[in-house]
C-alpha cells in the first residue's frame, strides 16, 4: 500500500512531535502531608507554575514547558522546604519528606543527575559538619588536621561540580551548571 505524499509527512510529523514532547508529568509522593495539602511547582523567581492537592500522601501535576528549567516543588503547609528539580518533558518522579535534605527526585536523566550531584554534595557536606562540631574545643594540632579536611572536601565538592557539569555538557544540567556555578579558586 503506498502512502501519499501528505499522509506520510504527517506521520513523520507525528512521530518527530511524540519524540520531542514537552509534557511533564509529575507523581509525587508526600506521606507525611494531610489529604487536602497543596503542593506547588514554581520557577526559580517563585513563580507558581502549577498546584495539586494530595490525596492519600500522593499527588500528581501535569503541564507543559517549552524548554527545561530549574525549579521548585514544595508543600504550602511548609514553604521554606524545597525540592530543586528540572522541569523538563517526561515522566519526574517526587518524593517530599519533612526533613530538609532528605527529598528526591528522579525519572528523567536531567534529574537523575541533578540528584546524583545532590547525593554528593550532601555526602561530603555532612562529613564537613561533623567535622566543625569535632573542631569545637579540640587542641590545636587536630583542628589543624580538620582544617585541612576540610579544604579536602570543598575541593572535593568542587570537583562534584565540575564533573557533573562535563557528564551533563549537551543538557539542561550542564548549561544551569556552567551559568550559575563558580567555583572559589582562590
Amino acid at each position: 500500500m503506498r502512502l501519499g505524499r501528505n499522509l506520510r509527512l504527517a506521520v513523520v510529523s507525528l512521530m518527530l512531535t511524540g519524540c520531542q514532547s514537552h509534557d511533564y508529568h509529575i507523581k509525587g509522593e508526600a506521606h507525611w502531608l494531610q489529604d487536602g495539602d497543596t503542593i506547588i511547582v514554581a520557577d526559580e523567581n517563585g513563580h507558581e507554575l502549577g498546584r495539586s492537592l494530595v490525596n492519600g500522601g500522593t499527588f500528581s501535576l501535569t503541564g507543559s514547558t517549552s524548554t527545561a528549567t530549574m525549579c521548585q516543588l514544595f508543600a504550602s503547609a511548609e514553604p521554606d522546604n524545597r525540592l530543586w528539580l528540572f522541569l523538563e518533558g517526561g515522566l519526574i518522579y517526587v518524593e517530599l519528606h519533612q526533613e530538609e535534605g532528605e527529598s528526591r527526585v528522579s525519572g528523567t536523566k536531567v534529574n537523575n543527575e541533578w540528584q546524583l550531584l545532590a547525593d554528593s554534595i550532601k555526602l561530603l557536606g555532612n562529613e564537613a559538619v561533623g567535622l566543625a562540631q569535632q573542631s569545637i574545643g579540640s587542641d590545636s594540632s587536630r583542628q589543624r588536621d580538620i582544617t585541612l579536611r576540610l579544604q579536602q572536601l570543598k575541593l572535593q565538592m568542587e570537583e562534584a561540580v565540575e564533573r557533573a557539569a562535563r557528564r551533563n555538557s549537551d543538557n539542561p544540567l550542564g548549561r544551569y551548571i556552567r551559568d550559575n556555578y563558580r567555583a572559589d579558586k582562590n
